[in-house]
């Protein structure tokens, strides 16, 4: 969709993360954006989980977005690989480290829903081995936690 000029954006992309209880995250002024301020929300991996899991605490006004978050792909990754989720991806490189992170929503192997975020870097660049150890960790968090409270919405 699209959001108006970058100040409009921003205050559209603030507006819902206030929504969900995110006050202390961050957009990139104009001159330091590098794409639509969306896209550069400068969060930190606990405030990506703690929107989440209020996010699917809104079923009614996020469904629409969630399905579209995780659109088909030939080759999924990470989260994706994972039945009943929802998840979204964003990667960069910056000083030759390629980082990869993801946050969305899965069922544990006992059924509880959760929110999970999470990231992997890779020094080499090597973006293969990146989205692998990405599928790794996010398998690994599906099929080994546990104890977690069902959602209290």
């Amino acid at each position: 969709a699209y959001l108006g000029t970058h100040d409009q954006a921003v205050s559209k992309t603030l507006r819902i993360l206030h929504r969900y209880g995110d006050w202390g995250t961050a957009i990139p002024s104009e001159e330091e954006a590098e794409s639509h301020p969306y896209r550069q929300v400068l969060w930190p991996l606990k405030n990506q989980s703690e929107f989440m899991a209020e996010v699917q605490c809104d079923w009614v006004h996020t469904v629409p977005v969630m399905a579209k978050m995780d659109e088909p792909t030939n080759s999924p990754i990470g989260l994706q690989t994972i039945p009943r989720s929802f998840s979204k991806s964003g990667d960069g490189t910056k000083d030759g480290v390629f980082s990869l992170r993801q946050t969305g929503l899965i069922d544990l192997q006992d059924g509880t829903p959760v929110a999970v975020t999470i990231m992997v870097n890779n020094k080499t660049g090597d973006k293969e081995a990146t989205r692998d150890a990405l599928t790794t960790l996010a398998k690994t968090v599906a099929s080994q936690a546990k104890g977690f409270a069902r959602p209290s919405c």
